[in-house]
């Protein structure tokens, strides 16, 4: 272990690409960023981003562009030196994305910030791909259902299919989980996300080092081949070196050639993977229980993290690259530069904790010096939610004891990780209610040309990967509990108990099944504790409650949500299934004929109050519902007033009164 450690020190030292050199200028690897302050000013309407000012500048550029927009575009200011702030008109409802650039010469740094007031909250997402190891999955059944319940509340669609485990590379278990992922989206247009749970098949990729060294050339860990829907993977190389077994590629061996993704990756991804620890005196399967237990706590609001940002660098200025701007950057950017903080050392995160952490250092497979270890992920609490960690050989993280792996299985926190720094990341969308999934495509389709960073090396490399919940978003809070309905004739009512409605306002969504889509029936925040539905669905109503709050940002403001609350099923009208139902009664012109269960609607003929027969429609032959309009049948329209249809059924004939409004 320990030679293991010092071999990869000395190996990182002197074959990091050949880009290690004293950098005169900059002074630390925080002047490789640019670490944003903002000012807002609500009245007048007015944004102003600020940053440290830093001597060896020549100027700093602006960019702007809507966050729906994908390219940034020309500059829209130039500033001189002197200069460390800019102006611009703050946005009501609109979400503003601004790169901002340091040219020094002999090195750049960049940021990137959202800003916007008042923005909508992000209810729905799309539909979320879960692939679970089939040998777990009855060992995980509970966790998985609560898992399930609570990312279907979080605005997804969830889709849960079980996938062939693999312990061993086995090019026919990646096939065929890659099928599993192509038939769902077949199947579902909306697919979005994916979730791997358990020790599904590892795809791998590539004939490169990423982190330099010659005994890591080869094939690395590529989960984003099961991500990429549409692209182009050939398996013709032979790996440059000799290296191990595990990332040897040789021709046809189910191990792909290309280092570089040539198409973009669709859906957002990440994965939760705790096979092969055994620095970890619990078992695979109760990790993966613990790893679903601690983040439903944060799901659901039952755990406070102080919004803040600490950073360990063991490299610094002294590689060009900057590995630690990812750090410096983003948090910034997310919580302000006031809330970033360089800590003195590891241990620090025993006892305090902190949203964002990254760190960096010389490595092992399982460790990244004075940074982080996986014996101490196994050991020790570990008080960091989200860990941006780099070194050499962690970034192929399907080893044994794997470093990024081990902040899943840590305790207390450890929500996620990813190996930062080649390339860098963009977490700023973050701050608005986007989710670890949508950054980490973010960051694995952008090219260097767009969100540009300190250095652009790696990008849209193949081993660009999230460990851990891709749906996961920065902020949640208390979710309503207690949700019951009450059906009425024309109605249901909705009520739920929520601890404290002074800081809160409700949204209601409604489905007829618990799979599909729920929509927004409130057209306007709900003050209080109750809703009446006045137009429910004919048959099966579920619905969900959501709280949703104006949380201030580093740019502004933006309606944060909560996970929803489901009710149970309720059906409209009571009578539902058990006799037939005309309904609307009044009506306009349409109307739904609802016969009782296992019967059939035969023929249908309207009269007016006087008996005249009026129209008919005949061989309908229809068991479920059948919904029309009255003037298609009478072929005029009818004035206001009351009327007869009689209906038969494969059970009876009956007239019934109708009233048209």
């Amino acid at each position: 272990m320990h030679k293991l450690y010092i071999i990869s020190i000395r190996l990182l030292m002197f074959c990091i690409l050949g880009l290690v050199y004293h950098n005169l200028f900059s002074q630390s690897v925080k002047d490789m960023s640019i670490n944003i302050k903002t000012y807002s000013d609500i009245a007048n309407r007015k944004i102003t981003l600020t940053w440290d000012s830093d001597t060896n500048t020549y100027n700093y550029f602006i960019y702007k562009k809507n966050t729906k927009d994908s390219l940034f575009g020309n500059y829209i200011a130039r500033l001189a030196k002197e200069q460390n702030f800019w102006t611009d008109t703050l946005l009501d409802n609109i979400e503003t994305e601004y790169k901002i650039e340091k040219d020094a010469g002999r090195y750049s740094a960049f940021a990137y910030i959202i800003s916007g007031t008042n923005i909508p909250e992000k209810d729905y997402y799309g539909t979320c791909l879960v692939l679970v190891d089939e040998k777990i999955y009855p060992e995980i059944a509970t966790e998985l259902e609560t898992f399930v319940s609570e990312v279907r509340a979080d605005g997804w669609q969830v889709i849960v299919k079980k996938a062939p485990r693999s312990e061993e590379f086995d090019k026919d278990k990646v096939e065929a989980t890659k099928k599993i992922i192509l038939n769902t989206k077949s199947e579902d247009k909306n697919l979005a996300s994916l979730v791997l749970i358990g020790r599904i098949a590892v795809p791998y990729s590539g004939n490169f080092a990423v982190d330099g060294h010659e005994d890591h050339y080869g094939a690395w860990p590529s989960d984003l081949y099961y991500a990429d829907l549409d692209g182009k993977w050939t398996d013709t190389l032979t790996s440059k070196y000799k290296v191990i077994p595990r990332t040897m590629n040789l021709p046809n061996d189910g191990k792909f050639d290309q280092n570089y993704i040539n198409s973009d990756v669709e859906l957002q991804m990440g994965r939760i993977d705790l096979y092969n620890m055994p620095y970890f005196k619990d078992s695979e399967v109760e990790l993966i229980k613990r790893y679903l237990a601690k983040i439903s706590d944060f799901k659901n609001g039952k755990v406070h993290i102080r919004n803040r940002g600490g950073v360990i660098d063991n490299f610094g200025p002294d590689y060009t690259e900057g590995f630690a701007a990812t750090g410096w950057a983003n948090f910034a950017s997310l919580l302000g530069s006031d809330s970033v903080f360089k800590l003195k050392d590891r241990y620090v995160l025993q006892t305090q904790d902190y949203l964002w952490y990254y760190g960096c250092g010389p490595g092992s497979y399982a460790s990244a010096h004075e940074a982080l270890y996986t014996s101490e992920m196994a050991s020790v609490p570990h008080l960091a939610a989200f860990n941006l960690i780099f070194g050499s050989y962690h970034g192929d993280w399907d080893s044994e004891n794997s470093l990024l792996r081990s902040v899943l299985g840590a305790l207390p926190y450890g929500y996620a990780s990813c190996w930062a720094g080649r390339p860098h990341w963009f977490f700023h969308n973050m701050a608005y209610g986007y989710t670890l999934g949508y950054c980490t495509k973010l960051t694995q389709n952008v090219y260097p040309s767009n969100y540009t960073a300190v250095s652009s090396f790696a990008r849209r490399m193949n081993h660009i990967a999230l460990l851990g919940d891709p749906t996961l978003r920065m902020s949640y809070f208390e979710r309503p509990s207690n949700v019951i309905t009450q059906v009425f004739d024309d109605s249901i009512n909705v009520k739920w108990d929520y601890q404290n409605n002074e800081e809160v306002h409700f949204n209601i969504y409604r489905t007829n099944d618990i799979n599909t889509k729920f929509i927004k029936i409130n057209t306007s925040p709900i003050i209080g504790n109750s809703f009446t539905d006045k137009m429910p669905l004919l048959g099966a109503n579920i619905y969900e409650v959501r709280a949703i709050r104006n949380e201030k940002t580093q740019a502004g403001s933006y309606y944060n949500i909560s996970l929803g609350r489901f009710s149970d099923i309720s059906t409209f009208p009571i009578e539902y299934g058990k006799k037939l139902i005309i309904a609307p009664n009044p009506f306009i012109d349409d109307i739904t004929i609802i016969p009782i269960d296992k019967d059939t609607v035969k023929s249908i003929i309207i009269y007016d109050i006087n008996g005249l027969k009026l129209g008919e429609h005949n061989n309908i032959n229809l068991s479920k519902n059948y919904s029309f309009k009255i003037s298609d049948i009478t072929n005029i329209s009818l004035s206001a007033g009351a009327y007869f249809i009689k209906i038969k059924t494969t059970s009876e004939e009956k007239v019934y009164k109708l009233i048209k409004l």
